[in-house]
């Protein structure tokens, strides 16, 4: 009886061995984004900050904007921006 309880105990850890470790759930790889594919979607601007220079003199500017602006960055390269109620819209390439 002894032979056959061992034998069993063997035979069912070797079957659970097998079963939890024979197959693994290997992640589907997928590719990188690019820095275009990461930009595309609805962007929504709080605050612009220009620093230029204008006949040798330096400016600076801030502008602030309301939570209703945003910029528009499609995958087609096209760009709409909507600031203080006034749409714009143009290309990025």
């Amino acid at each position: 009886m002894k032979k056959i309880l061992l034998g069993l105990a063997i035979a069912l850890t070797i079957t659970l061995t097998f079963t939890l470790t024979g197959c693994t759930n290997t992640p589907a790889v997928t590719p990188a984004l690019t820095t275009e594919q990461k930009l595309v979607g609805k962007w929504t601007v709080k605050t612009a900050i220009g620093d230029y220079t204008t006949r040798g003199v330096n400016h600076k500017d801030t502008t602030r904007f309301t939570a209703a602006d945003y910029f528009d960055f499609r995958a087609d390269g096209t760009i709409t921006m909507f600031m203080t109620g006034v749409t714009y819209t143009g290309t990025g390439r």
